[in-house]
């Protein structure tokens, strides 16, 4: 996978909460849970960002990861650490 900005990068999740929440914009202190998020949702959640990023995550990693910037940081570590994957 090429690198990404942060910032694409974070526009990428927000497109994939924004999509999967039903909202009009996400904010990068937005919590997931607060804006209305559950397991099911998360499990769209998980699944796309897999599919746009290449990291696997788990929902305890979004339970833990919560916002949209502590989700953003997840991932590139993730990507950064694994080439995008998890093992």
């Amino acid at each position: 996978m090429t690198a990404r900005s942060r910032s694409e990068l974070e526009n990428t999740v927000a497109a994939i909460w924004v999509e999967a929440l039903g909202v009009s914009e996400v904010h990068p202190h937005d919590d997931f849970f607060d804006l209305g998020g559950h397991s099911l949702i998360a499990l769209d959640v998980i699944d796309q960002v897999q599919k746009r990023t290449g990291v696997g995550l788990r929902f305890s990693d979004l339970q833990r990861a919560r916002t949209l910037a502590s989700l953003t940081d997840l991932i590139a570590g993730e990507m950064n650490e694994a080439g995008g994957e998890r093992e």
